[in-house]
């Protein structure tokens, strides 16, 4: 079983949010391509390039990072809390 078995995931390409089923290597001719095997929230599956999906908690925790940042310009959050 693949370990990251079960992560969910966000599509960049579909906008839409998923689960990982297990990742794998399509060999074309000019090269080797990461692949995963995903599962959308209609139960659908399908492949994709490991490019153009990303774990949604590294994706929340970007977008947590780029709050902070966004309230620190604005003035909202004092330095000192963080």
């Amino acid at each position: 079983m693949d370990i990251l078995f079960g992560t969910k995931i966000y599509n960049h390409k579909t906008k839409e949010v998923g689960l990982l089923i297990k990742t794998w290597v399509n060999k074309f001719a000019d090269g080797d391509v990461d692949y995963a095997t995903c599962v959308d929230t209609k139960g659908k599956g399908y492949n994709t390039p490991l490019e153009n999906i990303t774990p949604l908690d590294e994706m929340e925790n970007k977008l947590s990072v780029m709050r902070i940042d966004c309230y620190q310009k604005q003035g909202k959050i004092n330095k000192k809390l963080i």
